[in-house]
């Protein structure tokens, strides 16, 4: 087999540029990973039970919406989305503020999760 047989048996479509709708979920993704870790983080600091267990409940769900973000990904691109890098760091209130944004902001795309679909 010579090499050019081998470039005409290549589908052209697996090489495609994300769209909006894979862009949006990519950041998706990387915002629910980030929002997951700083909520562990959180779960880990807090001196009372009762905010460590909401900070680890609220860590799990962000964990199993990222699973379910990451399925719909592969099924929408055939790509697995890899974990994005998050720097490890001392969680402090400042994430609190971070997060609280970030859920603020999100939630106006998880109205279009559907869309995605």
């Amino acid at each position: 087999m010579e090499f050019d047989d081998i470039w005409t048996k290549i589908d052209p479509q697996q090489f495609k540029q994300p769209d909006s709708k894979e862009m949006n979920l990519a950041a998706l993704i990387e915002g629910e990973w980030r929002a997951a870790v700083i909520y562990e983080g959180m779960s880990k600091r807090c001196k009372s039970s009762n905010a460590a267990k909401e900070f680890a409940a609220l860590s799990k769900s962000k964990r199993k919406i990222l699973k379910e973000l990451r399925a719909e990904y592969f099924i929408l691109t055939g790509i697995k989305a890899e974990r994005p890098r998050c720097e490890p760091h001392v969680p402090t209130v400042e994430n609190l503020r971070e997060m609280y944004l970030y859920e603020k902001s999100v939630a106006e795309i998880y109205g279009q999760r559907d869309e995605i679909r």
